[in-house]
């Protein structure tokens, strides 16, 4: 049949052209080479959180991004939390924003003088939830813009569609989901299990799914409803009970995630009904305060990953020996992960929970002392999405049938390992690194020198020799000055520097600001802070002092302030010292200076720095000294 006529050949130019045109590269205003950007789409239920991926091809060396991305409001919600940078960002100061009104977030990051390599890569993911009313169909999420500044110039892309398909049925409600639907070959079967009052007492029930796919990995997906958050509450409260637990199946500890969800008005039920919520799995615990869901203002999502690829295992303990944080708390010790590493994400942001770990395959010793001591040296290494790094203090805990685990407390969520940064099983001994004088007095309250300074941070092992680093000489520190040597040290690791005349002023006191820049270089801290105290804006050491506070090892004072240019004192060193050791055996009930009484604010750190001792771990975790 002919369709058509003699078309004249400028039509036939015309049409090859258009098709050129659909299948070019998007335009960048610089450069060459055929980078272009990506935005994934997805699909899911009323209550499901979909992630989209906004990725970029062929870059090299980026330097920044700046983007915009529309969203249908009337079906999807998200939040500033929900918008991940990815791992090739970490390093980059960033700001991200969600203008929920407008339909609309916008995310920019600068390397501040640190550029990634990279090649195809993912730069941001962000986690839509579709909303309990959403009407089916497509949800738009287009991006409106992105500039990406790298090597070969200047990346702008031209607008892009894209969209999240919200489906007829009424949905699982799971967490992160990020992709298109069932893949041909899975499988699905719907478990029961129990929600209990934390003591076996059973007052509701929950359905989970859980997907094999085809290649044997299994992922679990539950919704708290909120009919089984009433019920809950109606039954825990009859029996005067005042938490709830959800126990989650997995007897061959086979899945490899847990999607769980809860809409904010079963959120607002526990809230009302003063109902704490642990969510208990085989590779950890969460245990959510009723508080913690009072005034949130969406639905919420939880997702569990336990780490098992022995590849990631094997990531993370180089990220962990290699991390100053880490390093410093060990004082030279081995630093050994053990156990399995948890990964939880959510969007209940910047509220206090508590944790617990299984000490799952730990070699634990067999006689009860050396348990106690092994125990007493594990710490958690805590991986912050925002590329934040800290360590928190566990206090042992039991966890299932006998088994031991780690209880700490957190109020960001992120990847949590298990370390052993002790001897385990060596003796248990801490050395004085600060002295007294020789009249008997240690003087608390007197200003620290900077050589005074150099020499702690050279007893106690601060800091480790930087790249190309050498011992620093400086015009007023003679070679038989009685600090050289540790002021050379300190400058060779980056720790302390001297003034823009060649000097070090070695007898001059030691600022605030100069220790929040020593702590802040020494344990290597890093992130997007801004600090508080009035007295700090504009001032040179700004971010290090927020770094420092937001780490929790040096504070301000009562009236708001942090008194940047106020000498530090002796009785500060120690206890900020003490901190970033994790120092600190109680017990301590004589001074052993005259003018420290046991009343005294720091008498306790004071002891702990200046009496060499051994010290035993209560049951709590917490060091006793035993033989000053």
């Amino acid at each position: 049949m002919k369709l058509f006529g003699r078309i004249h050949p400028l039509a036939i130019l015309a049409l090859c052209m258009l098709v050129a045109w659909t299948v070019l590269p998007l335009p960048q205003a610089m450069g060459a080479g055929a980078r272009t950007a990506s935005l994934t789409s997805g699909e899911g239920h009323r209550g499901d959180t979909v992630r989209v991926s906004l990725g970029i091809s062929d870059v090299k060396d980026i330097a920044g991004v700046e983007t915009t991305i529309a969203y249908d409001a009337t079906r999807l919600t998200t939040t500033s939390e929900s918008i991940n940078r990815a791992a090739i960002l970490k390093d980059f100061l960033s700001d991200r924003n969600v203008l929920a009104d407008t339909g609309s977030l916008k995310f920019s990051a600068a390397s501040s003088g640190k550029i990634a390599q990279a090649g195809d890569a993912v730069l941001l993911t962000v986690d839509f939830v579709i909303k309990a009313d959403a009407p089916p169909g497509k949800a738009f999420v287009n991006l409106s813009h992105l500039l990406v500044t790298d090597g070969e110039g200047n990346l702008e892309t031209a607008p892009m569609d894209g969209g999240i398909t919200v489906l007829d049925s009424g949905g699982s409600g799971t967490g992160p989901v990020g992709g298109s639907g069932t893949t041909p070959g899975t499988t699905t079967e719907d478990i029961a299990a129990v929600v209990d009052t934390g003591d076996g007492m059973n007052v509701s029930a929950v359905t989970i799914r859980r997907t094999t796919s085809a290649d044997g990995t299994k992922k679990d997906a539950v919704a708290f409803t909120l009919d089984q958050a009433q019920e809950t509450v109606t039954k825990a409260k009859a029996a005067g009970k005042s938490a709830a637990r959800i126990v989650i199946p997995d007897a061959k500890n086979e899945v490899s995630q847990l999607d769980l969800t809860v809409p904010k008005a079963a959120a607002d039920e526990l809230a009302r009904g003063g109902l704490s919520l642990e969510i208990d799995t085989v590779n950890g615990k969460l245990v959510i305060p009723s508080d913690a869901f009072k005034d949130v203002t969406e639905d919420l999502y939880f997702r569990f990953v336990p780490i098992k690829n022995e590849a990631q295992r094997a990531e993370i303990a180089e990220r962990a020996v290699g991390a100053q944080i880490v390093k410093a708390a060990a004082g030279g010790n081995a630093i050994k992960l053990i156990a399995r590493p948890l990964t939880i994400e959510t969007n209940l942001a910047n509220r206090a929970v508590s944790i617990v770990l299984p000490l799952t395959n730990a070699d634990l010793p067999t006689d009860a002392r050396a348990r106690d001591d092994y125990l007493a040296d594990l710490t958690v290494f805590v991986e912050h999405g925002d590329g934040d790094l800290e360590l928190a203090k566990p206090e042992v805990a039991a966890y299932k049938d006998g088994q031991p685990g780690l209880r700490f407390g957190i109020d960001k969520f992120s990847t949590f390992s298990i370390l052993d940064i002790g001897a385990s099983g060596a003796a248990r001994r801490h050395d004085a690194y600060m002295q007294g004088y020789p009249d008997g007095n240690f003087k608390p309250d007197k200003a620290i020198s900077r050589a005074e300074m150099a020499v702690i941070l050279s007893r106690v092992g601060a800091g480790a020799p930087v790249a190309g680093g050498q011992e620093l000489a400086f015009a007023d520190v003679a070679s038989g000055h009685w600090a050289s040597t540790a002021i050379g040290s300190a400058g060779a690791k980056g720790l302390m520097t001297g003034f823009p005349d060649g000097t070090f002023k070695p007898d001059r006191f030691m600022t605030r600001a100069e220790m929040a820049t020593v702590v802040s270089h020494w344990l290597d801290l890093q992130g997007e802070t801004t600090s508080t105290f009035p007295d700090t804006a504009g001032h040179w050491a700004r971010q290090d002092i927020a770094l420092v506070r937001q780490a929790g090892i040096i504070n301000g004072f009562p009236d708001g302030n942090f008194k940047p240019e106020q000498a530090l004192t002796r009785a500060e060193t120690v206890a900020i010292i003490n901190r970033i050791l994790n120092r600190g055996a109680l017990g301590w009930t004589t001074s052993s200076w005259k003018d420290v009484p046991t009343t005294h604010w720091a008498f306790q750190d004071i002891e702990e720095a200046s009496v060499s001792h051994a010290f035993a771990t209560d049951a709590k975790g917490s060091e006793v000294v035993t033989q000053p």
